[in-house]
């Protein structure tokens, strides 16, 4: 109950009024509560202290190896303030392919990653150039059961630097996003639309560009 609460407490401005932005807070702080239930006195489900949950991860390729970026909900670290959300932590791994990139996270973490909330990915330009490597990480990610299909995609030149900029509060980089695919009505390319691609069902779809320019987040559209 008391984790319910603190959930609660930052999906509310200073006046106490549930703002549409802050209204997804709300579906993630109840499926929280909904695993911590199921996860009483079920010793066959792993403890969820001993899960990180991602909203954003960053994909890049360099020296033959995949490298990913996570943007982690901090629960641990969360105050419990009103009007204030909960804030994030980001974490780098590296490895041959998605697989290796979890037990490697998972023995150096002694923790699971949970995909489940991941809203966006940002993936590298020179990843998306290398066709044979980009296609591969994408079937890897639409294959995984806990990913949604329609996990956004996003370029830049450099994920972990967009992933830094998130690294104070969880949200900033999704409201960024969202509000500007919501008001300019130019959406981005998602995992289905990749695969659709790949699998030659659709010939082509735009991935809009993530910048940083002058400390703030800008998007270009259609890449």
């Amino acid at each position: 109950p008391l984790l319910c609460q603190e959930f609660a407490c930052c999906l509310v401005d200073e006046e106490g009024v549930i703002t549409l932005y802050r209204f997804k807070k709300i579906i993630f702080a109840m499926c929280i509560c909904i695993m911590c239930s199921l996860c009483v006195g079920c010793e066959s489900r792993s403890d969820i202290e001993d899960m990180d949950y991602v909203f954003v991860m960053g994909i890049d390729y360099k020296e033959d190896m995949y490298t990913f970026t996570y943007a982690i909900a901090d629960i641990a670290g969360f105050s419990g303030d009103v009007g204030k959300s909960i804030g994030s932590k980001t974490w780098e791994e590296s490895g041959k392919d998605f697989i290796d990139i979890n037990l490697l996270y998972k023995q150096e973490n002694y923790r699971e990653v949970d995909y489940g909330h991941v809203s966006t990915l940002i993936v590298s330009k020179n990843l998306i150039d290398d066709k044979k490597k980009y296609e591969t990480i994408i079937k890897e990610l639409y294959d995984n059961q806990s990913i949604s299909k329609n996990t956004k995609i996003y370029m830049a030149e450099t994920p972990a630097d967009i992933l830094a900029y998130d690294d104070e509060e969880t949200d900033t980089l999704d409201k960024v996003l969202d509000d500007y695919s919501r008001t300019t009505g130019k959406h981005t390319a998602d995992l289905s639309d990749m695969m659709k691609v790949i699998l030659k069902s659709k010939k082509e779809v735009d991935i809009n560009k993530v910048e940083i320019a002058d400390n703030n987040i800008t998007i270009t559209t259609g890449q």
